[in-house]
């Protein structure tokens, strides 16, 4: 199962911190799991374009390390990995 953390403004569009999914670990692409997400839930078309990407402006990562370092959209996904969702203006804590 793919864990997917929503930080942010995307924690509170959606109503959840978490979303759980099971994949396909031989086809499942980043790319691929932001087009089961968007479809899932509408909400996330704020930070998902309709080509599946990330819309500027939002991180993602995979196991703590940005996709972009990686295969951007083309990383493969597996069970076990936990994905982070966040806008770049994600807050903080308050002192």
């Amino acid at each position: 199962m793919v864990t997917v953390r929503l930080l942010g403004l995307l924690k509170n569009t959606v109503n959840k911190e978490y979303i759980e999914l099971d994949i396909d670990e031989k086809e499942t692409t980043l790319k691929q799991l932001l087009k089961i997400l968007r479809e899932q839930y509408e909400e996330l078309s704020i930070a998902i374009d309709e080509k599946y990407r990330l819309k500027p402006g939002f991180l993602a990562f995979i196991n703590d390390i940005d996709y972009m370092v990686l295969e951007k959209e083309n990383t493969k996904i597996k069970n076990s990995d936990v994905i982070v969702l966040m806008p770049i203006s994600h807050g903080g804590i308050k002192i």
